[in-house]
């Protein structure tokens, strides 16, 4: 997602723990970093799949964990 919509005005800090939200409702995506609103578009209908969730990190040789995951459905 950010590859195609970035809002650089998010921070996250180095070194903490901080919640990431992930909102997809068919071609819709919202995400909030840290509480504060991220990406909100509806133009994802060239990647958004079924079925598959996919992390990753974008910086190189950045070390990064993944904790308490939820998946939920939206109602």
């Amino acid at each position: 997602v950010y590859s195609y919509f970035r809002n650089e005005n998010l921070r996250a800090p180095d070194n903490e723990w901080f919640p990431m939200q992930i909102f997809v409702k068919g071609n819709k995506v919202f995400t909030r970093v840290n509480g504060d609103d991220g990406v909100r578009t509806d133009k994802c209908t060239h990647f958004v799949r079924k079925g598959r969730i996919a992390l990753q990190m974008h910086r190189h040789g950045a070390r990064i964990e993944w904790k308490d995951l939820r998946v939920r459905p939206l109602d």
